[in-house]
């Protein structure tokens, strides 16, 4: 060991500069040595803006897949009315709802309907079209307004943004009867 190792080794003991710039050096180790904090707060939630005709509506990040730029879904015949048909991704067959008509809004208060957005809810993956994926927020949790159980139509909407966008619930949505076309007998083979 050279003189000079001796000299910081004893001032380190003694508490001098070096002892200072050793804790000084440490601090910022252990600064630098602390995991990334996550760029939302756990109190906000991540959306993307759906887009149907002049309406906003917004689903949560956690449950979409992909967003896909699509002619319209090849048609399904017999499909109950919001079913607008299968789109293929990567060699996969994915069914696709109208979401305009899947929450009631009037014929022809929807665009062109040239985007398939994919979501997977409780192991389903299925479309949703819509005219266009506009853009994403950042929204805190408190700042959602739940909507009153009274509101007819409501059950696809959980909640509405400060900018009055709302918030889809796509459990409720997949959840709608006239989505389901088991009980059409013919589907399940069963008597009229």
């Amino acid at each position: 060991m050279s003189t000079e190792d001796d000299a910081l080794a004893v001032d380190a003991d003694t508490g001098g500069p070096a002892a200072e710039l050793e804790r000084i050096l440490r601090r910022r180790a252990d600064a630098l040595a602390r995991p990334l904090e996550d760029d939302t707060a756990p109190d906000t939630v991540e959306l993307a803006v759906l887009r149907l005709g002049r309406e906003r509506y917004a689903l949560e990040l956690r449950f979409l897949e992909e967003v896909r730029a699509a002619g319209r879904p090849a048609p399904l015949p017999g499909a109950p009315p919001p079913w607008a048909g299968v789109t293929a991704v990567r060699g996969k067959l994915y069914p696709v709802v109208d979401l305009s008509r899947a929450l009631g809004l009037p014929e022809g208060s929807g665009g062109d309907g040239g985007t398939v957005v994919l979501v997977s809810v409780d192991g389903m993956s299925a479309g949703l079209l819509v005219d266009d994926v506009p853009q994403l927020l950042q929204v805190a949790r408190g700042d959602i307004e739940a909507l009153p159980d009274s509101r007819e139509g409501s059950g696809a909407v959980r909640g509405i943004t400060p900018d009055l966008v709302s918030i889809l619930d796509p459990e409720a949505l997949f959840a709608d009867p006239r989505l389901d076309s088991t009980d059409d007998p013919a589907s399940t083979g069963g008597d009229p």
